[in-house]
């Protein structure tokens, strides 16, 4: 075990977390004593539930004062990930598995405090993975594509969860992440439901709310009545926003590259994985060449050395190249899609960086996600996507700014830019600022790194969109400081 010496004498130190109890109380653990429940299989053999899968049953024997359960309560608590045994206690003779809050699923045959169960239709998420609306059999693509999100009913909410969805209901359909129900994720899975061949039909699983970044459930869909068809819409949570299938690609993104082929974001991330496949079986086949060559050659041949020496150079070069194509296939390409849920932002577009949107699929419509954290600028837009955008609508977000640049070296107030500042940085104008901006100003003078940003077209001519901390300097016009 971990020690320290003070003075003179050897001590045992332990983490808070690591303590279970003191004075005869529990801290931070709670002591569930375990309880066997048995079920019955064709043949009549007794199969204990926890061999088929399901989370341990137990009863608690001694929580923490602060805790959300108390003793006495009958819970679910989940089995270990790797399929190891809890850590274990005696009790006045009794043996108890030492266990945190989180690793209870169900709490008196409901949802843990900080959880909620939900109900997954196995066969329609299958189906829905691999057929289009029309019922076509899909491709590759778009499996992994629809494979991407969930939805399941919900059938109970804990108290603390409720709390963190307040407009979230028993019975309603909820928008999740597709990790719910893969087999990784198996520890979560509460229990099931099988028909007469004994295939799953629905599984019941519980996810943990309590931490911002554990929470995996991003909206709930409601059915309307519109001209007496149903139709449904999306309700989201949080930080999540829904956008329309649709983007356009600002033309400057990926020169040499017909943008107008590509109808959406995975086969626009589909091709440039196969570009990047390509460039590397290319630099390997010339490489593979290049040493092919230097193995017949005789160094003990001037002319052959320095031929020798020519192909290193080459392969240098090729390797080289190769780097710089990866670099650019990994580059940022900005898309402006249009938010389509929450409403009341319907006629806003985004501008993203395409490797961050979630393409997803919720009951046949197409549809790409991302948090609201992640967006680079706002535009507001009632016409169609491919429309130029006007600077006067776009709007940075977060610590964005929007930068036009200028090419004076003298700036209006009369400051000179030296030699030595103008390779590694530029000038402009500063467009638009984030609302996290306190410091800098729309009109105020910058000087920024060179590289910075990423270049936008408008109708006033092409801004760059950056990080605040690309700026190096900043100073307010030339009227302010007269």
């Amino acid at each position: 075990s971990e020690f320290v010496v003070i003075d003179g004498e050897k001590y045992d130190y332990r983490i808070e977390q690591q303590i279970w109890a003191c004075n005869d109380t529990p801290c931070n653990s709670i002591f569930v004593q375990e309880l066997s429940d048995v079920s019955y299989s064709e043949k009549g053999m007794i199969i204990p539930e926890k061999v088929l899968g399901y989370p341990n049953k137990g009863k608690i024997v001694a929580v923490p004062h602060n805790s959300l359960f108390k003793e006495g309560d009958i819970v679910l608590y989940r089995k270990q990930e790797n399929n190891s045994l809890f850590s274990s206690a005696n009790i006045n003779g009794v043996h108890v598995d030492v266990l945190y809050e989180g690793h209870i699923l169900k709490q008196n045959g409901k949802a843990a405090p900080n959880r909620i169960i939900l109900k997954i239709d196995i066969a329609a998420q299958s189906f829905k993975r691999t057929n289009m609306e029309g019922g076509m059999l899909m491709n590759e693509l778009y499996i992994a594509m629809r494979h991407n999100l969930q939805y399941a009913e919900v059938v109970s909410i804990g108290s603390e969860a409720q709390k963190i969805y307040p407009t979230l209901y028993v019975g309603d359909t909820v928008v999740m992440h597709h990790s719910i129900e893969s087999k990784e994720h198996n520890h979560l899975l509460v229990s099931s439901d099988k028909d007469k061949q004994n295939n799953t039909i629905y599984e019941y699983r519980s996810v943990e709310v309590a931490s911002q970044s554990g929470r995996v459930i991003f909206g709930k869909i409601e059915k309307y009545k519109d001209l007496n068809l149903i139709k449904i819409r999306i309700i989201p949570f949080g930080k999540y926003i829904f956008l329309e299938w649709k983007f356009a690609m600002f033309n400057n993104a990926k020169q040499g590259v017909n943008t107008s082929k590509f109808q959406d974001i995975p086969e626009l991330n589909n091709f440039n994985k196969q570009q990047l496949a390509e460039s590397v079986n290319r630099y390997h086949s010339e490489i593979s060449n290049l040493k092919e060559n230097i193995t017949k050659l005789n160094e003990e041949v001037q002319s052959e050395r320095d031929y020798a020496d020519e192909i290193e150079t080459k392969m240098k070069i090729a390797a080289a190249n190769s780097r710089a194509f990866e670099q650019y296939i990994h580059g940022d390409i900005y898309v402006k899609c249009k938010i389509k849920y929450p409403k009341e932002n319907f006629d806003t577009c985004v501008l993203v960086r395409n490797k961050i949107l979630y393409p997803i699929n919720i009951m046949g419509v197409n549809m790409l996600m991302i948090t609201s954290d992640l967006i680079t600028a706002f535009y507001n837009s009632k016409n169609k996507i491919e429309e130029n955008m006007e600077l006067n609508k776009l709007r940075a977000v977060g610590d964005k700014i929007i930068v036009m640049p200028t090419t004076e070296t003298d700036t209006e107030s009369g400051m000179i830019i030296p030699d030595s500042a103008k390779n590694p940085s530029q000038n402009g104008i500063i467009v638009a600022v984030g609302e996290k901006i306190t410091t800098m100003n729309a009109g105020d003078n910058i000087l920024y790194m060179q590289g910075a940003g990423h270049s936008v077209p408008t109708d006033k001519g092409t801004v760059l969109i950056m990080d605040a901390r690309s700026a190096l300097a900043y100073w307010p016009p030339a009227d302010a400081i007269n």
